[in-house]
């Protein structure tokens, strides 16, 4: 487990996805992460258009093969370049996408409202 200078827990959703099997939760002392909790997880992946090798005309789709909810789709663009979907109503926020994302354009935002959103 990795802590930050305060010394709390940090997620690193980049290391591997969180299968939210509650192991975490059952180990923290202070009952932070009580296991009931873990269905109001609110975090959420998010695209950063300016990294994804997608939108820069390379093909690559390693999120989207990795999501097994299917919250990541492609729209394709002329010149040979895909707009990533995520359909934030789907995704869980497991991190699966960011564990293989090559260019480490995933990252993860506090959403409180479910809604699909294209990345730009």
């Amino acid at each position: 487990m990795t802590v930050d200078a305060d010394g709390f827990p940090v997620v690193e959703l980049n290391s591997g996805s969180c299968t939210f099997c509650g192991a975490c939760a059952m180990s923290c002392a202070t009952d932070a992460l009580a296991v009931e909790r873990l269905p109001d997880w609110p975090w959420h992946a998010a695209i950063q258009g300016a990294a994804c090798l997608s939108m820069r005309g390379v093909s690559c789709r390693l999120c989207q093969d990795s999501c097994d909810h299917g919250a990541i789709r492609f729209r394709l663009q002329p010149g040979g370049r895909a707009d990533p979907l995520l359909d934030l109503d789907t995704c869980i926020g497991c991190g699966a996408c960011a564990h293989v994302c090559p260019a480490g354009a995933v990252t993860f935002e506090r959403h409180a409202n479910h809604q699909s959103e294209e990345i730009q």
